[in-house]
């Protein structure tokens, strides 16, 4: 396995080096999302696969802040479902499926509340170790965002025409 450090706007591959494409909770951070999605069509080999999980921007609400991928509205650049199937598409894609992944989302908070309650660790500590004691807030604020509509967990599978 090897890492490579780089610009996601501007990534140091060649055009069609890779068969897929995986982007977990990126996007949120990246105000140029056409720039993002032209840059993944383009280190896609033909009939590529992108894989996009992320969280998109409800219908309803305002995010509160800080978030796990910002610490205030000036640094999280969300997009709504269609906005983001669009953009994709706009940048060569051909969306195969897109999931609301909302419900299963809350049924993890509910089962780790759960469990916290019954003095067990949660199952995802992952947040607790990268952002500390602001975790707890950060969380909170995902989870109101999730009950109030401003907030949508998205998984989205496309392909390079």
């Amino acid at each position: 396995m090897r890492f490579q450090v780089g610009n996601a706007l501007a990534m140091p591959f060649d055009d069609r080096a890779f068969e897929g494409v995986f982007s977990m909770f990126v996007s949120m951070n990246i105000a140029d999302k056409a720039k993002l999605y032209c840059e993944v069509h383009r280190v896609l080999k033909s009939n590529g696969w992108f894989l996009l999980s992320a969280i998109a921007r409800g219908k309803t609400g305002g995010v509160t802040y800080p978030t796990p991928w910002a610490s205030t509205a000036a640094e999280s650049f969300l997009a709504t479902p269609d906005d983001t199937c669009q953009e994709l598409r706009n940048a060569g894609f051909e969306i195969e499926h897109i999931k609301d992944d909302l419900q299963r989302s809350l049924d993890f908070a509910s089962r780790s509340q759960a469990a916290v309650e019954r003095g067990e660790k949660p199952p995802y500590r992952a947040g607790a170790l990268i952002h500390g004691e602001i975790a707890r807030v950060t969380l909170a604020n995902v989870a109101r965002g999730f009950k109030d509509g401003s907030l949508i967990p998205i998984e989205v599978r496309a392909r390079k025409r």
